[in-house]
């Protein structure tokens, strides 16, 4: 039994070293395997890392974004109603110099009949102190005339009257026998 014992102690050490060196083995090959997990593990998770910063950044680079354009939209409805407000304002004022360009034209056409009007009375005006004028003239002659009429008259009167004083001064002397004198 001795051979036995000694086989079987021999298988059992052989059993142990195997499973021992088994043991050495898987664990060389699962402490290699671990650490090329550990070694994937932490180069994922910094890569993890590394994306979630770069989402980070490009989170507040579209919030940036984001209120830039808010700050845009804001802007450009500003824009639109300034530019509704200027554009209605724009058409108030052609309205405005349309109004005003129509005054324009009839006040012009308002002024020209005035100023035509104006010649017209200066022209009527002319011709009216031309007529005066003649009219003076005529007056004048007919003083002048009416003065010698009148004088022409006093002196036919003075001669009547010194033809009556003769005649009466010849009928004195003549007596009754001139009566038909």
């Amino acid at each position: 039994m001795a051979f036995v014992d000694k086989n079987a102690n021999l298988l059992l050490l052989f059993l142990i070293v195997i499973s021992a060196t088994g043991l050495v083995a898987a664990t060389v090959y699962f402490q290699q395997n671990f650490e090329n997990i550990n070694q994937d593990y932490d180069t994922k998770v910094a890569l993890l890392n590394k994306v979630s910063d770069e989402l980070e950044n490009q989170r507040s680079a579209l919030e940036a974004v984001r209120s830039e354009l808010l700050l845009k939209e804001n802007r450009e409805d500003e824009i639109v109603e300034k530019f509704t407000g200027i554009k209605e304002e724009k058409k108030g004022l052609e309205e405005d110099k349309t109004n005003l360009q129509t005054q324009n034209e009839i006040l012009e056409s308002s002024r020209i009949a005035a100023v035509r009007a104006q010649q017209t009375a200066e022209s009527d005006l002319g011709d009216a102190i031309v007529a005066l004028s003649r009219a003076d003239r005529e007056a004048e002659f007919q003083r002048s005339e009416a003065e010698r009429w009148r004088g022409e008259a006093d002196r036919r009167q003075n001669s009547l009257n010194t033809f009556t004083s003769r005649l009466s001064s010849c009928k004195n002397t003549c007596g009754s026998g001139c009566d038909g004198i």
